[in-house]
């Protein structure tokens, strides 16, 4: 609990103003010396008073220096609490966080603990906050895991995590130094003059943030939305760092200081490791080695995959024959029968296998689609719903209520969220998965993944501040390791969200429902982006819908746009 509860804003800040105050100055303090790692690959010196971090290669050259000149959020290390907000909103997807910082503790008098030649172990302070910080040197990695301990003033109305929520770290930024990767991005390639966070949401709506509001350009939009943010990124001055957390996560890139560039997580932590290598793949290699190497897919998962709905005919020919009479490249025909969230082969079963064995005797592979929510409102999932709500399957808030959401998936619904965390859930989840099997289907769209609230309990204890960007990892996990043991390696699935780690579990990443246009911020061209991103992130195999797939706000596509398209989709994996 907050002990200094729910006070009005002014009367907050007071309270954290005297705790910056009071503390004591670090500077009256005997100054401990400076402690100095090295290995083959790097070194790193720790000052102590004020704290600072260097982070030179094997060939003597800076690459990493914490900040000289603090001033507000910059500092070596430092720590606040955030206030959050929530904006009244519909679709639980999109990101509706206000966020306000009060002033930040600037952690500088360090006492070290312990220390060798390859790690340390430091005892931080300042402003009235404490934290405890471990440094360990492994090979070309640097990892870095501290926590923090102080109180925290909320501001009237907040729904944030009570105390220090948010720690910080600041570094010079040099003239030169460019920044890439960060998950899909669709806005930017070098990430430099931006702030990014890391929050797995919906895409956007809208044609981006530079283009008023208005009926043709609906909100949200925005260069932070991702349904895939990574928080690993790669330096133009040989070093890559990935922040090693659940929690929110933001960098930015000399957007807020054209002399410095800042890390922080939305928790009272830093998990970071930073990889030095001069060639990018070598620390793509290492924090792939750390969160999960990707797996090749079956070899029919390259090949031009066709949405076609079930039983289609095209000139009064079924569509299955005449892609082959016309010799037309395709592998596998997706027909978007939703087995999640509404059970739309109820009744269908029939049907459906003999439309799967057509499609498997002309050659084809058979995809379909799920999601991680079973239907509320829809009679087809009620017997579903009914099952896992008695056995405690479905995601709960913090009151115990049930964790429910307004989507559109084949069609509005409100619907329930799977619960991966529970062992119970996960194996109940495979006998839903294995529906579709049954019927002859080879694959299906993994859909959505974005819709934990934050304040939501998992089974397991954890709190949907920190799982909400964790949760596509944990689906995607599920449903690889399900199909793996009942398939081997001939299936495949596409999925939409992801973060660190989705590269060992989804065969193929697809960037969303993008524009069908040549709209910057949500067409062909930020697709191109994005998957450039993705790859750099450590995502092998990534595709997009060619020609795209919404027209909210522009006019049907027309023929150029798709050869390009055609053309880009060629030369990606999906």
């Amino acid at each position: 609990m907050n002990p200094f509860g729910r006070r009005p804003h002014s009367y907050a800040i007071a309270l954290l103003s005297l705790a910056l105050h009071c503390s004591g100055s670090p500077g009256s303090r005997a100054p401990t010396p400076a402690v100095t790692l090295a290995n083959e690959k790097m070194s790193v010196k720790v000052e102590t008073q004020p704290f600072g971090l260097t982070v030179t290669n094997a060939a003597g050259v800076v690459l990493l220096s914490t900040v000289g000149a603090r001033a507000g959020s910059y500092a070596g290390f430092g720590a606040t609490h955030r206030s959050v907000a929530f904006r009244a909103h519909i679709l639980e997807g999109f990101d509706y966080q206000d966020q306000t910082d009060a002033p930040f503790a600037h952690l500088d008098h360090v006492a070290v603990v312990a220390a060798t030649g390859t790690t340390a172990s430091l005892d931080l302070d300042g402003n009235g906050v404490r934290a405890h910080l471990d440094l360990k040197l492994d090979g070309a990695e640097l990892r870095l895991d501290a926590r923090v301990d102080g109180p925290g003033a909320p501001l009237d109305g907040d729904q944030a995590l009570p105390g220090i929520n948010l720690a910080t770290m600041a570094f010079d930024l040099d003239k030169e130094e460019h920044f890439f990767g960060l998950g899909e991005r669709l806005v930017t390639v070098d990430h430099r003059g931006r702030t990014y966070e890391s929050w797995v949401e919906e895409g956007g709506i809208g044609q981006g943030e530079a283009s008023a509001p208005g009926p043709n350009n609906p909100a949200p939009n925005g260069p932070q939305m991702s349904h895939a943010p990574i928080p690993f990124f790669l330096s133009s001055r040989g070093y890559a760092l990935w922040q090693d957390t659940g929690f929110r996560t933001g960098t930015s890139f000399g957007a807020e200081r054209p002399d410095a560039w800042r890390l922080y997580a939305a928790e009272p932590a830093l998990h970071v490791s930073i990889f030095v290598h001069d060639a990018p793949a070598d620390s793509i290699a290492d924090f792939t080695r750390k969160t999960g190497r990707a797996s090749l897919p079956a070899p029919w998962v390259f090949g031009p995959r066709r949405r076609m709905d079930t039983n289609a005919m095209v000139q009064g020919v079924p569509e299955m024959e005449l892609l082959r009479t016309r010799h037309v490249p395709t592998t596998a025909a997706d027909d978007a029968t939703h087995f999640l969230p509404i059970g739309s082969q109820v009744g269908r079963e029939a049907e459906l296998k003999d439309w799967v064995g057509r499609l498997h005797r002309w050659g084809f592979k058979a995809i379909g689609y799920y999601n991680a929510y079973v239907s509320v409102t829809d009679a087809r999932a009620a017997a579903d719903a009914q099952k896992a709500r008695a056995a405690g399957y479905f995601l709960k808030m913090e009151d115990g209520s049930e964790a429910n959401a307004f989507m559109i998936s084949a069609g509005p619904q409100t619907v329930a969220t799977i619960d991966m965390t529970n062992p119970d859930a996960v194996t109940w989840y495979g006998t839903i998965l294995q529906r579709a099997l049954d019927l002859g289907y080879d694959g299906w769209m993994l859909d959505f993944g974005e819709y934990i609230p934050q304040h939501a309990q998992m089974f397991d204890g954890r709190t949907g501040w920190e799982m909400h960007n964790a949760y596509p990892v944990l689906y995607e996990k599920t449903v690889f390791e399900y199909l793996q043991k009942v398939r081997g390696d001939d299936f495949m699935f596409f999925a939409r969200s992801g973060g660190a780690g989705s590269q060992a579990y989804a065969p193929v990443i697809w960037s969303g429902d993008p524009a069908a246009s040549y709209d910057d911020e949500k067409g062909l061209p930020a697709q191109v982006r994005s998957g450039i991103n993705a790859g750099l992130s450590g995502i092998a195999f990534w595709g997009s819908d060619i020609s795209g797939y919404a027209c909210v706000n522009d006019p049907p596509p027309d023929k150029t746009l798709y050869l390009r398209w055609a053309e880009f989709g060629a030369l990606s994996s999906d």
